[in-house]
């Protein structure tokens, strides 16, 4: 089973519906490591992280700022938590205090002029 595959096991189970969506994010780790990458798909209660780079040093369970990138500039940042990660890939879930004003962002389409 390739690393997709292991990632999107059990995805039925997710509280929210996601979509494909395909927007530059920066992820600021606790111990001071960032990824710079795209998002997969989005819901309201998280993401998949797609990397060029090889992701250490963020083990299931890390929390860690998310930032949405555009044009425009950066979103606020966004608590987010480790659920599932591979070497090119990472399931983030979105702090529920922080899942209205996601859900604002991906509203207002901030993402969609990413």
């Amino acid at each position: 089973m390739g690393e997709m595959e292991l990632l999107q096991e059990n995805a039925e189970r997710r509280a929210c519906e996601r979509i494909s969506l395909g927007c530059r994010v920066r992820v600021e780790l606790e111990g001071g490591l960032v990824l710079h990458g795209s998002t997969r798909d989005v819901s309201l209660g998280g993401l998949l992280l797609q990397s060029d780079q090889v992701i250490e040093g963020f083990p299931p369970g890390e929390i860690a700022m998310l930032f949405l990138l555009s044009d425009q500039g950066e979103s606020v940042p966004f608590r987010c938590e480790a659920v599932r990660i591979s070497t090119k890939y990472a399931g983030l879930k979105i702090d529920r205090k922080f899942a209205a004003k996601f859900g604002m962002e991906l509203a207002k389409g901030r993402l969609f002029r990413c």
